[in-house]
């Protein structure tokens, strides 16, 4: 059922962004230009965050770190959060959560936020 339901609001959103970019081409009529930049726009902000998981060079694999992983899961479970897909670490004193790609999968690390300026914080955060 939430598969039905992601793809169902994936379509909606190229829908939109198509619609709105075919409304844009035709230039007749201000109202096009105003209902195609609507939909474009409302297309750009709806779409989940595409990006690529972290490089292989960052995360830190079971054999590397079994104790640590061992921990990130305990917590998870006692807190009721999802297990984490990666964990990057690197030389950052900040750490954050960021899900990229079509299957959103969850990356714990500080270098999820090393795009941020210092000292910005938002509820979005840049992939890895």
């Amino acid at each position: 059922m939430l598969l039905v339901v992601s793809v169902t609001l994936l379509l909606a959103i190229l829908g939109s962004f198509v619609a709105g970019c075919a409304l844009l081409a035709m230039h007749r009529g201000p109202w096009r230009i105003v209902l195609g930049t609507v939909l474009v726009a409302l297309a750009v902000a709806l779409h989940p965050p595409l990006g690529l998981p972290p490089r292989k060079r960052h995360r830190i694999d079971r054999e590397q770190a079994p104790t640590l992983l061992a921990l990130i899961e305990r917590v998870a479970q006692k807190v009721g959060a999802p297990v984490p897909d990666f964990v990057v670490l690197d030389n950052e004193f900040d750490a954050s959560v960021a899900q990229t790609g079509v299957r959103q999968r969850t990356t714990l690390g500080s270098a999820c936020r090393s795009g941020w300026p210092a000292g910005r914080s938002g509820w979005r955060t840049w992939p890895c």
